[in-house]
């Protein structure tokens, strides 16, 4: 009898896990492009002024994040693992034209100034800085 009920148990569990499974792999099967989600995000961040320090902060973390969240997922390089001078230094194996990645880099290295170093961007830089991003991300997308 106590056989019999661990071997339902047993069975129960499997087809429980079976399903939960099924619905994970499913959800991968649906996955967004790199492109869309960093487009989505910069949408986002067009909307927002910083008026603070700390805004300004979170802002550029979101931009710099958006940027390396878009390498990795897009290209398969650690981005997000790298500091800007890691990227610096590394930017020839990258193999992105070199007008952009520089175009680039002096975004993040903005980024890390605001983040660290407590500088107010202009809100000209805030305009300047999304605009690269969003015409760095449009130049590098394939496969859509």
């Amino acid at each position: 009898m106590i056989i019999i009920l661990f071997l339902i148990l047993v069975i129960v569990y499997f087809m429980r896990k079976s399903r939960v499974d099924n619905k994970f792999n499913s959800i991968n099967d649906k996955k967004i492009h790199p492109y869309i989600i960093a487009k989505n995000k910069i949408k986002s961040l067009n909307n927002k002024n910083p008026k603070s320090q700390n805004e300004a902060g979170t802002f550029y973390s979101e931009l710099s994040y958006i940027v390396r969240e878009f390498i990795e997922n897009q290209f398969f390089i650690k981005t997000i693992e790298m500091t800007t001078n890691e990227i610096k230094h590394n930017k020839n194996m990258i193999g992105f034209d070199k007008n952009e990645i520089n175009k680039i880099i002096s975004v993040l290295e903005r980024a890390d100034l605001i983040k660290f170093a407590k500088l107010f961007p202009l809100e000209n830089d805030i305009k300047i800085d999304l605009y690269v991003v969003d015409e760095f991300l449009d130049n590098q997308k394939i496969d859509l």
